[in-house]
């Protein structure tokens, strides 16, 4: 199931221990500052400090704020009003969200957690993508090439129908990889017998990155929110110097990533599969 940027933002931040949430319950008087009466009681500058991301707009008229960074610059109990270091394009108007993140110590800063999911989509963007099937087609022993797309990144396999409506693999033994036209041929036995049954390959795209929050991406959620989690923890406890119990937990975090990287690879194979790159 396709996950959005900012699902993956709050998985990562939930899992960092540092992710808080704020909607505004009044609109502010100026471009600083975002009010909320049942969030913001909470000491005086107890959230000064924190990374400020606008997740959506209540109105349209504070629309252009959405998907801007800031940093939380004073809390103000009294008048249930947060402010920020820098004006927003508009006003905030009730019913704005925004999402609140540590930005000191061994914490991170919003742009590392976008640049963090990237790395992480681009990093398995070929063993992860989600397979893709062809056109099926009639088999004919003579002309026994099979045509891909050409935006498939990636041939995962060939399979052949039969008559109760079952796909089977074809296997690579049987299949001659052709990047110069864009093809696959079935050879020997296979070329004999599977003449007028119906063929189809199977391929995949490399994933995108994620420019946009509403943008999606198939990298499977859950080991890509501990797996950022984790090295962006490491990350952050590298730069502090002599952090042992950080350094403790991020290395566990990360062997926890690294064990449901691969029982969740297992999904992505397919029987009597293989890999070919069609960028070579």
């Amino acid at each position: 199931m396709p996950t959005t940027r900012l699902d993956l933002f709050y998985g990562i931040a939930d899992h960092l221990g540092e992710l808080i949430i704020v909607t505004a319950t009044d609109d502010a008087s100026d471009n600083r500052t975002f009010k909320s009466a049942t969030e913001f009681t909470v000491q005086d500058q107890a959230l000064a400090g924190r990374g400020a991301w606008y997740v959506s707009s209540g109105s349209p008229d504070s629309a252009n704020n959405v998907e801007t960074a800031r940093r939380v610059q004073a809390v103000n109990s009294s008048t249930n009003t947060l402010t920020v270091d820098a004006d927003w394009p508009s006003p905030a108007k009730a019913g704005d969200v925004l999402a609140l993140v540590n930005w000191h110590g061994y914490s991170v800063r919003i742009d590392e957690i976008h640049r963090k999911i990237n790395t992480l989509i681009e990093r398995v963007s070929d063993e992860m993508a989600a397979p893709v099937t062809g056109s099926e087609a009639t088999f004919d022993a003579l002309s026994p090439t099979i045509a891909y797309p050409e935006a498939w990144d990636w041939v995962l396999g060939c399979q052949w129908q039969d008559r109760l409506g079952v796909w089977h693999p074809v296997y690579v033994k049987d299949l001659e990889f052709q990047p110069w036209d864009r093809t696959v041929q079935i050879m020997n036995v296979p070329r004999r017998k599977l003449s007028g049954y119906p063929v189809r390959l199977i391929g995949a795209i490399n994933l995108p990155p994620l420019e946009r929050d509403s943008d999606e991406t198939v990298a499977p959620k859950a080991w890509l929110c501990l797996q950022a989690a984790a090295e962006l923890k490491r990350e952050g406890a590298l730069r502090q110097g002599n952090t042992p119990t950080h350094l403790t937990i991020a290395n566990m975090m990360l062997a926890d990533a690294q064990a449901l990287r691969d029982s969740t690879l297992r999904q992505y194979r397919i029987e009597g599969g293989f890999r070919w790159s069609t960028r070579r």
